[in-house]
């Protein structure tokens, strides 16, 4: 028997669907290895909205990278998994000539890309990253803990 609660259950929930942001399958995202289903799909919205702002400042899109990526999730899962935040050492993974990082980190109800995105955008260092027209590659790994979502974004040339 068809209820009106059960109608609203299924409104909500088509609702739900059509309202969701488009992203990539968690198993299909580069570097996904290791990464919750949440963390791999928030790492490929994160992709693409730094893809849209660097068209908004007339660049070309970065290409997602395996190397990039994994290491950028690796490296998130392990600041969460210890309790610290900082660069890691080595982020130029074998055949890139030129890397960079940028790290952010929220108190997890708050961790939107488009926050993120923002307080890089304050930062010149952060910014110069995003807008650096020599990268052409980019990955990037989130990881959440108890209280936090970190970010790490790694970007490449070849």
């Amino acid at each position: 028997m068809t209820t009106p609660r059960t109608l609203l259950s299924a409104a909500c929930a088509a609702a739900a669907l059509a309202l969701a942001p488009a992203a990539a399958p968690a198993a299909s995202w580069p570097g996904a290895a290791g990464a919750a289903p949440a963390d791999a799909a928030y790492a490929a919205e994160m992709v693409g909205a730094i893809n849209r702002l660097r068209a908004r400042h007339g660049l070309g899109a970065l290409a997602a990278s395996v190397p990039l990526a994994r290491g950028a999730g690796a490296h998130s899962r392990s600041m969460v998994r210890y309790g610290y935040i900082g660069h890691a050492r080595k982020i130029r993974p074998a055949g890139f000539r030129l890397a960079g990082e940028i790290i952010e980190w929220h108190d997890a109800p708050r961790a939107r890309i488009a926050l993120a995105l923002r307080m890089w955008m304050r930062s010149a260092t952060h910014r110069r990253l995003l807008l650096d027209g020599r990268f052409r590659y980019v990955g990037a790994g989130t990881a959440t803990g108890r209280h936090w979502r970190i970010w790490t974004v790694r970007f490449g040339a070849k």
